[in-house]
């Protein structure tokens, strides 16, 4: 994520954007993977600064949410019968 915003950063230095900050913002926006696009896109934002310090911290939640939740068992469950009762529990 780091990487990303300082070569966009870099870049629109490069290229002398000229664009507004709304634009610029959509350009940076339009890149990120969409899952952590559509939590950004859901503040309130007004500057690209904002949506980059927006964008790395939905990151590092997610990666911090991942260390701590330990793995999910699979769900064993019985076949579908349909039109039949389901088997009784086990004792």
């Amino acid at each position: 994520m780091e990487e990303y915003t300082q070569e966009f950063e870099r870049l629109v230095m490069i290229c002398d954007l000229r664009e507004n900050e709304h634009q610029i913002i959509v350009c940076y926006l339009g890149e990120l993977n969409e899952s952590l696009r559509n939590d950004v896109e859901l503040q309130q934002y007004t500057t690209l600064h904002e949506v980059c310090c927006f964008a790395h911290k939905v990151k590092l939640q997610r990666k911090t949410k991942l260390k701590r939740e330990p793995p999910k068992p699979l769900n064993q469950s019985y076949p579908l019968n349909k039109g039949s009762n389901p088997p009784p529990p086990k004792p």
